[in-house]
């Protein structure tokens, strides 16, 4: 008998992935203590984030050196063995804290996707039952939000949402997991959150029900308009349309084909990225690790505790 299970949320960035979870926390499904903050005009009701876990992947992804918009498929395995020796044992102290919080949690970041394995591990050393959960949005609305929220363009974005889909539906297989519609959850709620309450195998009640209800939003989906209106016909917006069309079909389809289909575009993705100009490769890939490494000062500047020490003050005298 497992101790608890724990519920992976695992998405693209800006594909449903704070609905599902803020869904999940008024079904009565336990979060983390320390959530990032929401962000006006972009995720008004929060992320849900813990900022352990994204923490935990942030100096993951630049030990590597990567980044979470890095389109290079770059193993987590590569990490050097301290630093993944330390990580999983950050992981099995963030579940233990979770465990202590009640029987069913959830856990969801993005970046998750890459680093699903490890997770997974810990889940079988704890003795913890996963079910993992792959919200989908259309990748021209994601690649929309990330442009209004990161200035990401749009080619690069559908890169993003490819590279992110094939990692965790390859790392998932063998894993109790469902793949969710983001349009569907704000269209059709109520039949969604009965699929989800059917999977995670509790009983809920009316109230719980209600609250996650409640939590959803029309405004939620920021890029309705666009979603069927990309100006792009390559091969990039046709894969990434191919894999969203069969997550939403993913019910009528069989393992094998499934699978296979992820498979093809993975293929086509490895591919494209051998034929990338070597030379703009390794510049990428020198600009990706000085930003990384500047973002990394930056944190430790942030958590250092002088900025602990003058922010508050900074706060109260410019508010004079």
């Amino acid at each position: 008998m497992p101790l608890g299970k724990l519920v992976i949320v695992a998405g693209m960035h800006r594909a449903g992935t704070s609905a599902i979870t803020g869904v999940l926390e008024g079904l009565g499904v336990r979060l983390g203590d320390s959530l990032a903050e929401a962000q006006e005009g972009i995720n008004d009701m929060g992320y849900k984030e813990d900022n352990d876990v994204i923490s935990l992947h942030e100096d993951l992804l630049w030990n590597l050196p990567s980044a979470w918009d890095d389109i290079f498929l770059v193993s987590y395995a590569k990490a050097a063995q301290p630093k993944l020796f330390e990580a999983q044992k950050r992981i099995d102290s963030i579940l233990a804290n979770y465990l202590r919080k009640g029987p069913l949690c959830a856990v969801k970041d993005p970046r998750i996707c890459l680093f699903l394995p490890l997770w997974l591990d810990a889940c079988e050393r704890l003795d913890i039952e996963p079910l993992v959960l792959i919200p989908s949005r259309h990748p021209q609305a994601v690649a929309q939000s990330l442009y209004t929220r990161d200035g990401i363009f749009d080619g690069r974005a559908k890169l993003l949402w490819i590279k992110y889909f094939l990692a965790v539906e390859r790392c998932s297989r063998t894993t109790p997991r469902r793949f969710l519609s983001y349009e569907r959850l704000l269209e059709s709620p109520e039949d969604v959150i009965e699929e989800l309450i059917c999977f995670l195998d509790v009983s809920v009640s009316i109230e719980d029900r209600e609250k996650a209800r409640d939590f959803l939003s029309p405004s939620l989906n920021r890029s309705q308009k666009l979603v069927h209106k990309s100006q792009q016909l390559d091969w990039i917006n046709e894969c990434s349309v191919f894999l969203y069309q069969c997550m939403k079909q993913r019910a009528t389809l069989t393992d094998e084909e499934f699978e296979s289909r992820f498979e093809r575009v993975e293929q086509k993705y490895a591919t494209y990225l051998k034929n990338i100009d070597p030379i703009m490769t390794d510049q990428c890939k020198y600009n990706m690790a000085h930003a990384e490494n500047f973002r990394q000062y930056w944190q430790d500047a942030l958590n250092s505790k002088t900025f602990k020490i003058i922010e508050p003050l900074r706060r109260i005298f410019s508010k004079r």
